[in-house]
């Protein structure tokens, strides 16, 4: 049973629905904290360099000869650097020297995966307001509370009564904040949609490559791969890409419109881990592949005939 659940979140990832991967590998951690296939699929399915870090270490704890994980450690290691320990620090001061406390000093509490916490003259968490966006369910709901507000307004004739609770709605402090970024969330929420439908913005670009042609490059762990060709419509064509030194490459066609056309990870689940996409092009115009990694990157070969 378990087996079937790993399989579903490898697809669920490769498919780029990584928080349902997430959703799925999560009770089986819970059960089995050592299980090194779940967090290398945990690893992949991670977005925050911190938390992928830390699952990679969990695989090299239960496995150690696990060379993806070890690669892909010292790869984002590399990148994204984790931060000094408290033994790193040297004390550059008299660590016991007394110092005064500033008048408006305000004492601060850490708790694990909260940070800093402030603290009142109780002795308990002061509570502040979160800085952060808003939720796009409270942008929804805050749209219909006002429509529907509107409707029972219109219900009772817009009476003295009823004109003076809409005031009063309407300059609540948390709606108006609400309606404030209302227009930038709509947007980030209808690009979050279509993000994984379109090209993305920070491909490598690598240059062209012709129907009959084979070229090599590296794949970096977090950024893609991408080649341009020119065909004509209903031309059927076969694009190879095979993965060297441990690399389970995945691979993607866009059409000139930017909007994906064409996807394949593997030719065989587990058992050719290599990608290959074949089709008849839509129309004439130029096309982009992208060569993305499972994991850790690594060496490739692609071919387009």
């Amino acid at each position: 049973m378990s087996s079937q659940r790993l399989k579903q979140a490898y697809e669920l990832i490769k498919a780029n629905k990584k928080q349902d991967a997430v959703d799925i590998l999560l009770p089986i951690l819970k059960f089995d904290d050592k299980n090194a296939d779940a967090w290398w699929l945990m690893a992949n399915a991670l977005e925050a360099p911190d938390e992928i870090r830390e699952a990679l270490e969990n695989v090299l704890r239960s496995r150690p000869s696990h060379d993806k994980a070890r690669q892909m450690l010292d790869n984002v290691n590399l990148r994204y650097p984790p931060p000094a320990s408290r033994d790193e620090f040297a004390f550059e001061d008299d660590p016991f020297e007394v110092v005064d406390t500033p008048d408006d000093y305000q004492p601060r509490v850490y708790k694990k995966g909260v940070g800093a916490v402030p603290l009142g003259e109780d002795g308990k968490v002061v509570v502040t307001k979160s800085k952060g966006k808003t939720s796009p369910w409270v942008i929804i709901l805050a749209i219909f509370g006002v429509f529907g507000l509107l409707g029972c307004l219109a219900c009772v004739g817009l009476s003295a009564a009823g004109i003076s609770i809409f005031n009063q709605a309407i300059s609540d402090p948390t709606l108006q904040a609400v309606l404030q970024e209302m227009p930038e969330m709509l947007t980030t929420v209808a690009a979050s949609s279509s993000d994984n439908q379109t090209l993305p913005d920070d491909l490598q670009m690598r240059g062209t490559i012709e129907p009959g042609q084979t070229v090599r490059g590296t794949v970096d762990t977090f950024d893609d791969d991408g080649w341009t060709f020119s065909g004509s419509e209903e031309r059927q064509i076969t694009i190879e890409l095979t993965g060297g030194g441990g690399l389970d490459p995945q691979l993607y066609l866009y059409n000139s419109d930017r909007q994906l056309i064409a996807e394949n990870d593997d030719i065989e689940f587990m058992d050719n881990t290599n990608s290959r996409i074949e089709l008849a092009l839509p129309y004439s115009g130029n096309y982009t592949i992208v060569v993305s990694a499972f994991g850790t990157g690594g060496d490739y070969e692609l071919t387009v005939r």
